[in-house]
């Protein structure tokens, strides 16, 4: 629709270009406190947290110095390992890459290259290190729990 025909209540026609880009009332931002953007600036927060003594980030489920750690329900309790592996899957014609972000005796937790494609039985082929059959127990995000079979 043309604005030809258009006037403003003075009987002037609606300014055009640049002129009615500097007349525009300036809007300003106010941040808000809903529940996203609470979680968002939480997670900014932990990924930009200053690196300890060791170039970690602490992790926000480990206790603070002084307080009593949770009780570790797994028999064999996971190992932080950030190594590279590849995912066999197909009788060996698939392979897809991942990282192994903890391992223990029974299991491992991953972050494959592709979650959605990630099957639930295949063979891990670390770079070093054994071969392990896994099946999948959950996946939550880009990352998945596997138990050694």
């Amino acid at each position: 629709m043309s604005s030809a025909g258009v006037l403003l209540s003075d009987g002037r026609m609606p300014p055009r270009g640049r002129r009615a880009r500097a007349e525009r009332p300036s809007v300003r931002w106010e941040p808000d406190a809903s529940p996203a953007v609470t979680t968002r600036r939480r997670f900014f927060e932990e990924v930009h947290a200053p690196l300890d003594s060791h170039g970690e980030r602490p992790r926000p489920e480990e206790p603070l110095p002084g307080e009593s750690a949770p009780a570790e329900r797994r028999l064999n309790p996971r190992r932080r390992a950030l190594k590279r592996a590849l995912i066999v899957y197909r009788r060996g014609y698939s392979t897809m890459g991942c990282q192994i972000l903890d391992i223990s005796e029974t299991g491992a937790l991953l972050k494959p290259a592709d979650i959605i494609f990630c099957p639930r039985e295949f063979v891990l082929k670390p770079d070093i290190g054994t071969p392990h059959d896994c099946e999948v127990v959950w996946r939550k995000g880009e990352v998945l729990g596997v138990r050694f079979v």
